[in-house]
């Protein structure tokens, strides 16, 4: 009897230890990718939105300026909405039919934690925040947890090449340069 998670993962298990533990090669399930690995980096961010306020509603600066590096990051977090956005809109105009209901909930999650990122960052450079803890550890979980996808996704590709659509819209590029950008520190106007 298939459990929940293989229902909502469209008949694909959550874990298995064969394909996981039991093997010289490797891998996580599909599920586990689209749940796990991408829901995890979202709820670091959500969760840490709450201290992130906290830390805005006490700063003393105003207005950031916007050199390049916060001009850089802020791109790079908007390219990867866009490509959120345009994975979600390609999951709504597939057949129904063939689409699990992870896979809508997980692209809805990266629009939503992006459009969070965005937001932060917005409201940080209105009140002359630089870094963001939560923002960093977002990133960094990102990069981790999308390297497992990555590779999954890459040794997919190579068996159906056809079928590319989570390949072509992953944020992983941006999210590396992402995570780069957040190590170069901002400049602040001298008064």
């Amino acid at each position: 009897m298939p459990s929940a998670s293989d229902s909502f993962c469209g008949g694909v298990p959550l874990w298995d230890g064969d394909l996981t533990w039991n093997t010289p090669d490797p891998e996580f399930t599909a599920c586990f990718h689209q749940t796990v690995l991408s829901w995890t980096p979202a709820a670091i961010l959500l969760l840490s939105v709450p201290f992130e306020a906290s830390k805005v509603a006490g700063s003393r600066n105003r207005n950031t300026p916007i050199g390049w590096r916060v001009a850089l990051r802020f791109l790079l977090t908007l390219a990867a909405a866009v490509a959120s956005v345009a994975r979600l809109v390609m999951t709504f105009t597939e057949d129904a039919a063939e689409v699990a209901a992870v896979e809508y909930v997980t692209s809805s999650v990266f629009v939503l934690a992006f459009s969070a990122s965005l937001l932060l960052q917005v409201v940080a450079i209105r009140r002359g925040l630089i870094t963001s803890g939560g923002q960093f550890l977002f990133y960094a979980a990102s990069v981790f947890c999308g390297a497992f996808t990555v590779r999954y996704l890459a040794r997919r590709y190579e068996v159906h090449p056809y079928d590319s659509r989570e390949f072509l819209f992953n944020q992983s590029p941006f999210l590396i340069l992402d995570i780069l950008t957040q190590n170069f520190k901002a400049s602040r106007r001298r008064h």
